[in-house]
């Protein structure tokens, strides 16, 4: 920490040295710098003890640089330049929306990439890197700007903004059901194959829900175990067995008739979709607005 004060201070000082060498006196560079010039005067002396070598000549009409005075000058000089315009770009990136996005997605992300799609043809400065897991999110490691995550993280510093629900349901393939029959109550499902996510197999049970009833929890053995909802919705699609996905993922292919729903009335977990960030008091423009449109044109299927 101290090193860091040091750097800083010297960094201070180099500037205060330029404006003084710029202005041609003290009285002119601590008028610039809203500082006194007794003030401004002690800086610059320091400076040179501290770097042990005479910066300036003083007369009482002027002030001239030495050799190595005018050789530091120029290094000085570059440095607050180098200053100025990383300032410049830092402010020009809150100014306009561009630059890259790292977004992270569920490898189900159907949801997602149709609206980030239409924000990269309306902002078309925006470049997008998207990273697809399921996996849990390293904002640092991952050099993220905003992860999309189901349900809130435990005792995280991450700012979370709530994006909608999605709703689980139980489905099969058309052809799975004409093979092994429609269920009708909860217990059917005993005598079906179970395509389950790792994470319902690690429990070895589904829990399903119906409107003004108990919730209900049915002991099964997993026939398949999916590691994401992408592979678990294939798995279903061929005929695997049946499964419980997200509403929103087999949108299409209950409409086309090749996966059905059984238990209707039913469904699974309700599961809070949520954009996390890592910035805590400036958060850049392109993620505002990235999270703005993204707020106003996610939509979310309703849960029957």
């Amino acid at each position: 920490m101290a090193n860091q004060y040091a750097l800083h201070k010297l960094a201070n000082d180099m500037i205060i040295f330029v404006a003084v060498v710029e202005a041609g006196s003290f009285t002119g560079a601590a008028a610039g710098l809203g500082l006194g010039r007794a003030r401004v005067s002690q800086i610059v002396g320091a400076l040179e003890l501290r770097l042990g070598v005479k910066l300036l000549n003083r007369t009482t009409r002027s002030l001239s640089l030495t050799e190595i005075g005018a050789a530091y000058f120029e290094k000085c000089r570059l440095m607050a330049a180098l200053g100025m315009k990383a300032n410049d770009t830092a402010r020009a990136a809150q100014e306009s929306v561009r630059g890259v996005l790292r977004i992270k997605v569920p490898v189900a992300a159907m949801l997602l990439t149709p609206v980030i799609s239409a924000f990269i043809r309306e902002y078309p400065e925006i470049s997008i890197e998207l990273i697809e897991s399921d996996l849990p999110v390293d904002m640092v490691e991952q050099r993220l700007d905003v992860a999309f995550t189901s349900g809130p993280l435990e005792d995280s510093p991450l700012r979370m903004v709530p994006f909608g629900t999605l709703f689980e349901i139980l489905c099969a393939s058309k052809s799975y059901i004409e093979t092994h029959g429609m269920p009708t109550r909860v217990q059917d499902l005993t005598g079906l194959d179970w395509v389950a996510h790792e994470a319902a197999s690690r429990q070895g049970k589904i829990t399903v829900r119906r409107s003004g009833h108990p919730v209900k929890r049915l002991r099964l053995k997993s026939r398949v175990v999916a590691g994401s909802a992408a592979s678990l919705k294939q798995f279903v699609l061929n005929g695997a067995g049946f499964g419980v996905l997200p509403s929103a993922l087999v949108a299409e292919e209950l409409a086309s008739g090749t996966l059905v729903r059984i238990l209707p009335d039913y469904h699974g977990y309700e599961i809070p979709v949520m954009a996390v960030f890592g910035y805590q008091n400036t958060v850049p423009l392109k993620v505002r607005v990235f999270l703005d449109y993204m707020k106003a044109n996610l939509r979310f299927p309703a849960s029957d």
